[in-house]
Parts: structure tokens; C-alpha cells; sequence
């Protein structure tokens, strides 16, 4: 048999409060948990847009400063500083806009300039993989520097060191007390 004292009736509200109250706690606390991870995505957003904006900056730079070298009236100086100056007029526009308006701009663009974007996505790439290939060569310069340092030190071991290629004596001629030159005896 059930007791259905209002005790027990109450124990029963109290605990549908604390539930309610729970799911309500739970509730917010997700809310606020997404908001925090919201700022956060915009955050990381808004910097990888500000170092996109400033890598974009350094090329139309980059042509600009190849065009100033090259002849004024060449089609190579007019292309670079036409270049240049929708490179600079694109970095203002990443940096004036949010990320959905980007992504909606950039799609358009693309649609409505294939050979232009795609020539862009070229250009792009060619500027990522020198900056790749000049950070990997000043690495690797780094570590030579660093092996031509640790090879003269006292500490260096003969292990270390490289061997050395013998002076070639093939030329000069041997058992002889007098002068030599490269062809023999003076």
C-alpha cells in the first residue's frame, strides 16, 4: 500500500523543485559555456584574419616595390602595381569584415573572376612555399653555423671532426732535394 501522507507529498514537490531547478542550472550553464567558446572561435578568427590581412599587405608591398624597379611604361610594372593594388584594397577588406561576410565575398569573387582568383590562389601558394623554402634554409644554415662552432671546440671529440682530404702531391716530383714547382724540379 502506498503512504500518501503529505509528507511524503511534499519530499515529492521538493524534489520536481530541485529537479526543475537543476535542468534550469544545467541549462545556463551551457548557455554560458557557448558563449565563452563563441568568443573564443572569434577570437582565434580575428587573428588568423588580422595575420592574413598582414600577409597580404607584404605581397602587394612586395610588388609595389617590384614594380618601382622596373621600367614605368612596362606591362610588368602596370600588372605588379595593378596587383599590388587589389592586394591592398583586399587586405583593408579582410580586415573590415567578419568572417561569414568574408567567406560569402570571397565565394562571389570566386564565381565571378575564376581566372583571377584562381591566378591569386597561384600566386599564393608560390609566396607560401618560398617563405617555406627560405625559413628552411635559414634553419638549416642555423645548424651548420652551429656544427662549425661545437667542430672547433675544445671539447669537440676526434669523432666529430671530419676527416681531411690529403693535399694531392701526384704533380710534383719526389726524391729530390731541390726547388719544386707544379711541373717538378726548378
Amino acid at each position: 500500500m502506498e503512504n500518501t501522507s503529505p509528507l511524503n507529498s511534499l519530499t515529492d514537490k521538493d524534489e520536481k523543485m530541485a529537479a526543475k531547478s537543476a535542468t534550469e542550472e544545467a541549462k545556463e550553464s551551457a548557455k554560458t559555456m557557448m558563449q565563452s567558446a563563441k568568443v573564443a572561435v572569434s577570437d582565434q578568427v580575428d587573428a588568423a584574419k588580422d595575420t592574413a590581412a598582414n600577409e597580404v599587405d607584404g605581397i602587394a608591398s612586395a610588388l609595389r616595390k617590384a614594380a618601382d624597379e622596373l621600367r614605368d611604361d612596362s606591362p610588368q610594372s602596370r600588372t605588379f602595381r595593378q596587383l599590388s593594388t587589389g592586394l591592398a584594397d583586399f587586405s583593408d577588406t579582410i580586415r573590415g569584415k567578419d568572417f561569414s561576410e568574408l567567406t560569402r565575398d570571397v565565394s562571389a569573387f570566386a564565381r565571378r573572376n575564376p581566372v583571377v582568383f584562381l591566378g591569386g590562389a597561384v600566386l599564393i601558394g608560390l609566396a607560401a612555399s618560398r617563405f617555406a623554402k627560405a625559413s628552411e634554409h635559414a634553419s638549416h644554415d642555423d645548424r651548420d653555423s652551429a656544427e662549425r662552432r661545437f667542430s672547433h671546440s675544445p671539447y669537440a671529440t676526434p669523432a666529430d671532426e671530419k676527416p681531411q682530404a690529403k693535399p694531392d702531391t701526384s704533380a710534383y716530383a719526389s726524391g729530390s732535394t731541390g726547388a719544386y714547382t707544379k711541373g717538378g724540379p726548378v
